[in-house]
């Protein structure tokens, strides 16, 4: 009678309770995702709440009109230790120096000024558009010198914030990667910071051509640079550097199905995200780089008809953490030029939101980055980490095979950042198609854990752990 009793307790107990998980599960915290309402044409701040990023990580805030952007400021003004970076519109600071210092002083203190540089802002006026010739129409590094610190007097002295902390991206992605024309952009650039040490330098680079083109055989003046020795002439003037293209989904056109499909139904874009992060993030963060890469929210010629899924731009933040490309104060910017608010725009902040529930790693100054987690997929009868050919620098890739390859390959992307005996771990499996999911037990030095990811859904977890000796 008294074990049929104790039967009828534990019966009722699971019935209260729910399922009762492995012991282990006691050593996996798991932060979901935010599910937003999202109003077409309008952000959903209001539905994500107050957060914090991790020290010594840049986010800067959208461009978009001063209301939108205070609400920005407001949620990412206290992310880090250095203060917040501002998209800088010229037309949020209207027309004169008053409106303009009222707009600034409406801010809070320690915000910095972000200003991207066009291939039009350096080609335009004087002879510059000589610069793209290859070799170089003018050899001459004071025209950069120039123009730079004319940007840098429009966006910011005009009202007296030269002293300010300012980045200078230069997006120049048409400039020829030939070794003479790069020696008169770094020479123009380090004469300017020379007297303006303030101003920091990012140098976008994202095309295939423009960052991998490489005459490594030549011994040419104006051959081609790219890879490790690219990086080496850049690294003393610009501090930040792109580690991923800005984001749009032409790169999906080889998925099965084509872009539509890509946008409804896969999370394809993941797949394209850290193959960058693979290709060019360890070199650059070994080496104290500020990875610094921007996003957007849709296929750049196409907003409305191809839009990131929301749980794709989600994902991005705990990606670009975990692997390590925020350290040194690097970071995500979403690209917004005046057109439509998409829900990816919001789910971006919310992305940033997750990333700072785990300040408790992050913010731990021994934080190690990157940790490629085994697993298995097998129920631990073998067991491997999501390692894939780096093809970094390398010329003969074969892009196209390579979209083909993962689009049908059903393998996980698992990663860890590592403080103490926790465990930051982000893992997705971005070639799940609707209706599917995935058992994996996740290990580390012996300690299994069971996880199961979901079609469209990456997750982020602490996991306790004893540290490896």
């Amino acid at each position: 009678m008294q074990n049929r009793i104790s039967t009828l307790l534990c019966v009722i107990i699971v019935l209260a309770l729910g399922k009762i998980e492995p012991a282990v599960a006691q050593d996996l915290r798991s932060i979901t995702a935010l599910r937003l309402r999202i109003t077409p044409g309008q952000l959903a701040l209001s539905q994500i709440p107050a957060f914090r990023m991790p020290n010594n990580t840049m986010w800067p805030t959208y461009w978009g009109p001063p209301e939108v952007h205070s609400q920005l400021v407001n949620r990412l003004g206290h992310t880090h230790l250095n203060g917040d970076v501002i998209a800088y519109g010229g037309s949020w600071f209207g027309t004169n120096a008053t409106q303009a210092l009222a707009y600034w002083n409406s801010l809070r203190p320690g915000t910095k000024i972000y200003k991207m540089v066009m291939d039009n802002d350096m080609k335009l006026g004087m002879d510059r558009y000589k610069l793209y010739m290859v070799p170089p129409g003018i050899t001459d590094p004071y025209v950069v010198d120039n123009q730079l610190g004319s940007m840098h007097f429009t966006r910011a002295g005009w009202i007296g914030l030269d002293k300010v902390e300012m980045l200078l991206d230069l997006d120049l992605e048409a400039y020829p990667s030939h070794y003479t024309n790069l020696e008169v952009m770094i020479e123009g650039s380090r004469r300017f910071r020379s007297r303006q040490p303030n101003v920091e330098l990012c140098f976008f680079d994202a095309g295939l051509d423009n960052a991998y083109a490489h005459d490594a055989a030549s011994t040419d003046p104006n051959r081609r640079i790219g890879g490790i020795e690219r990086y080496n002439m850049f690294k003393d003037e610009y501090k930040y550097h792109g580690i991923t293209p800005y984001f749009y989904l032409n790169d999906a056109s080889l998925w099965p199905g084509g872009k539509a499909e890509c946008a409804a139904k896969t999370s394809f874009p993941i797949h394209i995200f850290m193959n960058w992060i693979d290709r060019r993030g360890p070199v650059f963060i070994a080496e104290n780089y500020r990875g610094f890469s921007w996003v957007m929210s849709h296929f750049e010629a196409e907003p409305q008809t191809y839009p990131v899924p929301g749980h794709v731009m989600e994902a991005l933040p705990l990606w670009y953490v975990v692997t390590g490309c925020a350290r040194y104060n690097g970071g995500l910017v979403n690209w917004k030029d005046g057109r439509e608010w998409l829900p990816g725009d919001s789910y971006i902040v919310a992305g940033m939101w997750r990333v700072g529930q785990f300040l408790e790693v992050f913010n731990d100054p021994n934080c190690q980055y990157n940790l490629r987690l085994e697993f298995s997929l097998d129920n631990g009868s073998t067991w491997e980490t999501d390692v894939r050919q780096n093809r970094f620098g390398d010329t003969t890739w074969d892009y196209n095979e390579y979209v083909k390859n993962i689009s049908a390959e059903k393998r996980p992307y698992i990663r860890g950042a590592m403080a103490g005996n926790k465990i930051m771990m982000v893992a997705s499996c971005p070639s799940l198609r609707e209706g599917e999911s995935q058992n994996v037990l996740v290990r580390y030095n012996g300690k299994t854990f069971p996880i199961k990811l979901r079609y469209q859904q990456t997750m982020a977890a602490t996991l306790t752990v004893t540290p490896a000796s």
